[in-house]
């Protein structure tokens, strides 16, 4: 089943609410004390970027369709350039180590792959590395313009300082996706089936 006809199928069963004018969906798995961290969160982290940069807040309204929180732990968040939705992890979400400005800054993130979809940009291997650096640059941007956005500019210089090329090539995506597996505790036989489908999907 392609990545967007299962997200279609999660978005079906999530639980939705309007958040500062965004649709967030989120994963019904979760209990309902974890549901409303996660609303509370996400409100937080909208409202922050609504706040303190809301050209980027405009454009995230107008490039993605809405937020879904769910996912397997392969990065904190991803675009689903189908459906022009952002998925969020959801332990990432509801962790109580994870603060409303990094919630934040990973939306700013996403929305600008979005964005550089909708301005005819692809994601191929040879450029994916420019268009992550434009991305973390987002980020950093942000976080330059929040209180207690240091952490944010950090991390994004951190990135920015490593190796693109060697990181997000489908080799590198692959592996990631593999990392992930490893770490979260589903059934055998499904674990082999994901695996089976990165390994497709990456060759």
């Amino acid at each position: 089943m392609p990545s967007y006809r299962l997200h279609k199928v999660i978005l079906f069963f999530s639980r939705t609410h309007l958040i500062c004018g965004v649709q967030c969906s989120i994963w019904p798995v979760a209990s309902k004390s974890e549901q409303v961290i996660a609303k509370e969160k996400l409100e937080c982290a909208l409202v922050l970027i609504k706040k303190y940069t809301p050209v980027k807040f405009s454009d995230l309204v107008k490039d993605v369709s809405g937020v879904l929180v769910a996912g397997i732990p392969t990065f904190h968040g991803q675009y689903i350039k189908d459906l022009k939705l952002i998925e969020l992890y959801d332990e990432f979400v509801i962790d109580p180590n994870t603060t409303a400005e990094e919630l934040a800054s990973t939306l700013i993130h996403e929305a600008q792959h979005g964005r550089l979809f909708r301005l005819g940009y692809g994601y191929d291997e040879g450029i994916r590395g420019r268009i992550e650096a434009l991305c973390f640059r987002s980020e950093r941007l942000f976080g330059s313009r929040i209180p207690n956005g240091i952490k944010i500019v950090e991390n994004a210089d951190v990135w920015l300082s490593g190796n693109y090329d060697e990181r997000f090539t489908n080799k590198g995506n692959r592996e990631a996706h593999l990392n992930a597996l490893d770490n979260i505790d589903i059934p055998r036989w499904f674990k082999g089936l994901l695996l089976w489908l990165v390994q497709r999907k990456s060759t």
